[in-house]
């Protein structure tokens, strides 16, 4: 009987090394192992097979979706099916039966045309923010972007995946089990460089639109919008930037 023991834990044992051992081969942009394409951050070889503990998909979009990749390198890969896991901070490649599991330390941004929206969608590393308020980690999307002589503005969105339990909540590290997840957005204006976050509260965002401060509290309560939501965003912004273009 124990002889039966420690083999069931050896058994074990070598099959969690195993497992480990293919998530650990997930590389950054200083290696290449996909010679043909010579390109960064990838591991030609199928996602091991690990069965999802959350009730809940913790994928930005539970579908495969059409898009591009730009990588630290500049190097680009076209039309390819993509899935963005937004615990892990891993952009997954489809080609075939594999997958290609890409650090998000090797992607630059992604773009892709998500079905479930009937719309094209950006994502920017947030490494490619350096004066960021709080530190954060993955990719924010990009929910709106202007650029006014030299000016440049990006209203920008990151997606978080938190836990609820016991009435506190927690962001989720990836190590915890719990049926109670959900979805937290935050969102950034990024101007010239320098990224703020947008507040939730009417009130304290309307100074930041100066000089059309009237103008955009009028048509933001006409219209019956907040900035706790990716639409009314877009709205709010877009009719911003289109006062500070018209002027």
């Amino acid at each position: 009987m124990t002889a039966k023991i420690v083999q069931a834990v050896f058994t074990l044992f070598f099959l969690a090394v195993a497992v480990i051992k293919s998530y650990s081969q997930i590389i950054d942009a200083d290696r290449s192992i996909l010679d043909r394409n010579n390109l960064p951050g990838f591991i030609k070889e199928k996602k091991p097979e690990v069965v999802n503990p959350y009730s809940k998909d913790y994928y930005l979009s539970s579908f495969w979706q059409v898009g591009n990749v730009v990588f630290v390198n500049n190097k680009v890969l076209d039309n390819v099916l993509l899935k963005y896991d937004i615990v892990k901070h891993i952009v997954e490649i489809k080609e075939g039966e594999e997958v290609y599991l890409v650090s998000a330390n090797s992607v630059k941004d992604f773009t892709w045309f998500n079905n479930e929206v009937s719309d094209f969608e950006t994502f920017e590393s947030t490494k490619n923010f350096y004066d960021l308020p709080e530190p954060l980690f993955g990719f924010m999307e990009v929910l709106v972007t202007h650029q006014n002589g030299l000016d440049e503005f990006k209203v920008l969105a990151h997606h978080d995946v938190w836990l609820y339990q016991a009435n506190t909540s927690v962001s989720l590290s990836g190590s915890h089990r719990s049926n109670d997840l959900f979805w937290k957005d935050d969102f950034y204006l990024f101007k010239n460089g320098k990224v703020t976050r947008i507040i939730e509260k009417r009130k304290d965002n309307y100074a930041s639109f100066s000089p059309y401060e009237a103008e955009m509290k009028k048509f933001i309560r006409n219209n019956g919008l907040f900035f706790k939501a990716r639409e009314d965003l877009k709205q709010i912004y877009n009719e911003y930037f289109k006062l500070i273009s018209s002027n």
